[in-house]
């Protein structure tokens, strides 16, 4: 085993291990919003900075998947677990607006500034992250039939399990809020020059190899901070 495999495999030990404590921190303790967002957001940028160190070919492009999962976690986590009541099944489901757009306007009505961003501006860039990371995986996903293929029915499939759950509410506004903001990303990817936004995912930015250290071992240290805090 050469020294580029050892760092890959390094890699990937210490990804699940972050993984693993973040779940146990999410399930077993009572996390902020804040908080989750930081520490995904870190595991982030190790994979980031860990794909610069590497700088192989195929380890950047297994990134963008691991982008995607913790993207999803995220989702997962502030939809259903993070600030959210027990999850209960329930056996009588309620749909609290099958009527396009009356929650929008109502919000834009009498809504606070806290509100529509939270409501409208939130669920608006919800999956956005995701459908752009689709994009870097493939430029097929440009074309919005393929974004709606994956994308629709994760959103209705959300809602559902919100519903479901008893976390959430089902409202169509918020279907429609999510898809809007899909829809916006992949015109605007369409017209700018998406290899340019792709190579800043795909190069070591020609760091010398102790910078490269340097920046491992910081983010390093920062997430061995974050996985025994709650221990």
């Amino acid at each position: 085993m050469n020294l580029k495999e050892k760092n890959i495999k390094c890699k990937y030990i210490f990804l699940i291990m972050n993984l693993i404590s973040y779940l146990y921190m999410i399930i077993f303790h009572n996390v902020t919003f804040i908080y989750s967002i930081v520490y995904l957001s870190l595991i982030s940028i190790y994979i980031f900075i860990s794909g610069i160190s590497i700088n192989d070919k195929r380890e950047y492009k297994r990134n963008i998947n691991i982008y995607m999962i913790l993207y999803i976690l995220c989702l997962i986590s502030i939809l259903f677990l993070v600030g959210r009541p027990p999850i209960r099944i329930s056996t009588s489901w309620y749909i609290s607006e099958p009527t396009p757009f009356k929650t929008i306007i109502s919000q834009l009505k009498y809504g606070s500034i806290n509100e529509i961003i939270r409501n409208i501006i939130g669920n608006l860039c919800l999956f956005i992250p995701l459908s752009f990371l689709l994009i870097l995986k493939d430029n097929k996903y440009k074309n919005i039939l393929r974004q709606t293929v994956i994308i629709l029915p994760s959103i209705l499939m959300t809602e559902i399990l919100q519903m479901i759950t008893n976390v959430g509410v089902f409202d169509i506004d918020d279907i429609i809020l999510n898809y809007l903001g899909v829809l916006l990303l992949v015109i605007i990817m369409n017209i700018v020059n998406v290899d340019k936004i792709y190579k800043q995912f795909n190069t070591d930015f020609h760091l010398k190899s102790k910078t490269k250290k340097v920046l491992d071992i910081i983010i390093i240290f920062i997430l061995i901070i974050f996985m025994f805090r709650n221990i």
